[in-house]
């Protein structure tokens, strides 16, 4: 991981990057999901306030994570725990956090919750994309010639590889979503798509050969969706052609 790129100081502060970009990818995937909420109509304003807890729970569960998966960092360092302008945010807290929160709205108000997940499935991996775009943690070292120079070693610009995947699988589900087969296929599909890429990165992220926590989450979660989407196939509890949006 390289210093921490600084934009500008205003008043005094320095502005990161990482902070900008992921702020940018935030304001993007609120304007899909309320696109998406009118498309399904559902209530944009409730979708609003949902969105803005996701946020605040997103970024609380993505640090928490990301502290655990490299406590010892952290423990020698304790200071640094809430430095989340300088990077450090785990992806799969972030999902996990939010999962459990649209299911608390989902059975509050009522509504299907694989509909809701549908809902922001597109939005989150937009966000994700663009936020990484920001990033300044780079992998192996590494020969290839787009290798990025970081404190004298050139290293593979695993942030780049990560964003360029992301809005891949933003295209995939934004093509998908008006053509779903069962309520939560956007939602399984970004689930393994995401795990998928996330095991095959951690190549390049990972200076041992040891398979990492992440890739061990990664197949679980891609298990998991193999076997839901196969059983809501088998029950034939699909979407009809006239129940699509």
């Amino acid at each position: 991981m390289s210093k921490p790129t600084v934009l500008f100081e205003l008043f005094g502060v320095q502005v990161y990057l990482y902070g900008v970009m992921v702020a940018i990818g935030i304001a993007a995937g609120l304007y899909v999901a309320l696109s998406e909420a009118k498309r399904k109509g559902l209530d944009p304003d409730k979708i609003t306030d949902l969105s803005f807890v996701l946020m605040v729970s997103g970024i609380v569960g993505a640090r928490l994570v990301y502290v655990l998966l490299n406590i010892g960092n952290y423990i020698s360092h304790p200071a640094s725990l809430f430095s989340i302008h300088k990077g450090g945010l785990a992806f799969h807290g972030a999902a996990f956090a939010g999962i459990a929160i649209v299911y608390v709205f989902a059975k509050k108000n009522s509504v299907n919750f694989m509909k809701i997940a549908d809902l922001f499935a597109p939005a989150l991996i937009l966000g994700y994309a663009i936020g990484r775009l920001g990033c300044d943690i780079y992998g192996n070292e590494t020969n290839v010639a787009w290798g990025v120079d970081v404190l004298g070693v050139t290293r593979h610009p695993v942030q780049f590889y990560s964003a360029f995947f992301a809005f891949v699988i933003f295209g995939v589900l934004w093509y998908k979503r008006k053509a779903i087969e069962f309520e939560g296929q956007l939602f399984i599909w970004l689930a393994g798509l995401y795990s998928g890429y996330r095991f095959f990165i951690e190549f390049f992220r990972n200076e041992t050969s040891a398979v990492t926590p992440a890739q061990l989450i990664s197949l679980g979660i891609l298990a998991a969706c193999f076997i839901y989407s196969e059983h809501r196939k088998r029950s034939g509890s699909l979407v009809s052609e006239g129940g699509r949006k």
